[in-house]
């Protein structure tokens, strides 16, 4: 006698049989998962998904597979501009959003500059005190 096919559905309270419409796993687990598949350290699990979590809620909640460069991009400047962030630490969202596009996602986004608005503010302070020594050097000098 055949086996009804109710007796395939319910096994634990999930289906027995592969079924399509099964989730894939959520974007912070997929991360999580090439992370630690890739042996990061936890400081750095815990950074990158902290920056992604922020990428993410930036971007109004969308999924980052439906952002591009210029999306990346105008994190990064808020990141320097509004969220007057350090240099090395905006470099760590950089490196966290590269992650995700070419190891999670398997998506190219494109040559991004490198945005920083601080060092070119830096920069510029830097060599004002330069010309003031500078000129100092000559006056005593003569």
């Amino acid at each position: 006698m055949p086996v009804p096919h109710a007796v395939f559905e319910v096994v634990r309270g999930q289906h027995a049989e592969p079924d399509a419409h099964q989730e894939e796993p959520r974007l912070l687990d997929r991360v999580r998962e090439v992370i630690r598949f890739r042996h990061y350290s936890l400081r750095t699990e815990e950074a990158y998904l902290g920056w992604i979590r922020r990428f993410v809620r930036f971007h109004g909640n969308r999924h980052p597979e439906g952002l591009g460069t210029d999306d990346v991009r105008s994190f990064l400047t808020d990141l320097a501009v509004n969220g007057r962030v350090a240099a090395p630490t905006q470099n760590q969202a950089l490196s966290a959003l590269l992650f995700l596009y070419q190891q999670v996602l398997k998506k190219e986004i494109g040559w991004l500059e490198k945005v920083d608005a601080r060092s070119g503010r830096y920069t510029s302070r830097l060599c004002s005190r330069v010309k003031k020594f500078t000129n100092c050097l000559c006056i005593c000098t003569g």
